[in-house]
């Protein structure tokens, strides 16, 4: 039986693949959120059909699918989340139900530290980087304090978008810091 012992999504990958050569590619590997952007219903989303995603949008994807680095993309309006493996160390438990949903239902609790930056980001004139910036994430059902270093760049094309790459990172140096 074709398939047999595979997922659905990496089975309905390959279909599609041999379908449309070269119009699924930028969806392949990238691990688990490879594997779970390959079966995801990317209808009930603002993004649509991956096949209709415009070139600069399928670009970025496989950039950050074969990242080592934690990399997450908003595109679209409603900034639709995307994210890496690497990046699932910083959504938490909120991982994997945030993938398709808009940044501003993802980080609820943070939108109003982040959503101006975004919002500036998103005109496509300039990027965005603020370091050790405190942020209370409820990554895991619960408040956190955090302290992140981040930055993002602007993406245009047929939809604008926000992605960040290579700056996030936790800092509990402040934290320590209080302690002693």
């Amino acid at each position: 039986m074709p398939g047999a012992g595979r997922g659905r999504g990496e089975y309905r990958h390959r279909e599609l693949i041999k379908g449309a050569p070269g119009m699924w590619d930028f969806l392949a590997g990238g691990g688990e959120m490879g594997a779970l952007m390959r079966a995801h219903d990317w209808a009930g989303t603002p993004l649509g059909d991956p096949q209709r995603w415009p070139h600069s949008l399928r670009v970025a994807v496989r950039i950050m699918l074969t990242s080592r680095q934690p990399i997450w993309i908003g595109w679209g309006k409603d900034l639709t989340y995307l994210y890496n493996d690497p990046y699932k160390s910083i959504i938490g438990g909120k991982h994997p139900w945030v993938l398709g949903q808009p940044t501003a239902a993802v980080w609820r609790e943070i939108w109003p530290d982040v959503g101006p930056m975004l919002a500036t980001a998103t005109t496509g004139t300039e990027g965005t980087y603020v370091e050790e910036q405190l942020l209370i994430m409820e990554r895991n059902g619960y408040p956190e304090e955090t302290y992140y270093t981040y930055g993002g760049e602007p993406s245009k094309g047929a939809a604008s978008g926000w992605h960040s790459s290579k700056s996030w990172s936790s800092s509990t140096r402040w934290i320590d810091l209080r302690r002693q």
